[in-house]
């Protein structure tokens, strides 16, 4: 059994957290390293029921002369009992309760990267680091992953002021890399996205470029050549949507997925992909089950439709 320490954000607002503290046998008091505003929380789970789905800690080098290897997928978010994933198109929703953000945050640690859609990062103004801490205060840049946002039409609106560049200044967060799609770079570019390039670049950001919006192999070897060998997906619907298709399946090493024990009723944004085919659109293998709290973790791999 692990304890894991994630500082919370006084937005996250989870009740009777002293209670939770002392459960998990936590010291109640703010460390030296926990900083303004923020409290931390104790929670304990066995990592080890997650490490078969989890990218290896240690990589073989990649042989010389040859193109990267894409790298390892890692397909993970939290939804309702409906199948949800928010109340609506570009609403900030809370489901996971405070184990399952705990272990979110662990798994962040565990990616060299972390991947959301423009939607997402416009709506949940996300910090897209991890705030597991030890006793100094949160992890340090060596275990934060790289924020990546993903954009075929150039419509993500960064802001001075955004967390994620607040979290890089303070070495709380790597400077966030952006991918944009042709139409964003070469169509009808929105307002202010020259100035949007600029504050990624000035922050010590990329920004790439890919000529497919879709093109999954073309993403993943971007990321690769920049270094990249692991990588969390959490959103937002159409991208978690696109990669449960078909066709992007191959690219998904796991899925691990948060279930709420909450409906949120019709009308919100759907974990439910396309029908390509006469059967199933995609069914997990290997599936495992975990309790954590009042939620249930799924990890599993997407079964080969072949055999």
């Amino acid at each position: 059994m692990s304890s894991l320490r994630y500082t919370l954000s006084k937005t996250e607002n989870i009740e009777n957290m002293e209670e939770k503290n002392a459960e998990n046998e936590g010291p109640q008091t703010k460390s030296a390293g926990s900083p303004p505003g923020v409290v931390p929380l104790y929670v304990s789970f066995d990592t080890t029921h997650l490490e078969p789905y989890l990218p290896p800690t240690t990589l073989p080098p990649q042989p010389q002369g040859t193109a990267p290897a894409l790298p390892h997928v890692t397909l993970t978010y939290a939804q309702s009992l409906d199948s949800q994933i928010s109340l609506a198109p570009g609403t900030q929703t809370m489901l996971s309760g405070p184990e399952t953000k705990a272990m979110t945050h662990y798994l962040r640690t565990r990616h060299d990267a972390i991947l959301v859609g423009a939607g997402t990062a416009n709506a949940d103004n996300p910090g897209l680091n991890s705030r597991l801490a030890d006793e100094d205060g949160i992890v340090g840049l060596g275990k934060q992953p790289r924020p990546v946002v993903l954009d075929a039409r150039g419509l993500w609106q960064p802001r001075r002021d955004g967390k994620v560049f607040e979290l890089a200044r303070k070495g709380e967060g790597k400077a966030p890399w952006w991918i944009v799609g042709a139409e964003g770079r070469l169509g009808d570019r929105p307002p202010g996205y020259d100035e949007a390039v600029r504050l990624v670049r000035e922050s010590g950001g990329l920004v790439l470029e890919m000529r497919e919006e879709k093109d999954w192999k073309e993403i993943l070897g971007l990321l690769a050549v920049e270094g990249i060998q692991s990588l969390m997906v959490e959103g937002g619907g159409s991208i978690i949507n696109g990669l449960l298709e078909a066709v992007n399946q191959k690219y998904v090493n796991s899925v691990i997925v948060t279930i709420a024990p909450t409906y949120l009723g019709k009308g919100g944004v759907t974990i439910s992909p396309n029908r390509t085919g006469p059967v199933n659109e995609a069914r997990l293998d290997v599936v495992k089950w975990i309790s954590m709290g009042q939620d249930v973790v799924m990890a599993g791999r997407i079964k080969d439709t072949k055999e």
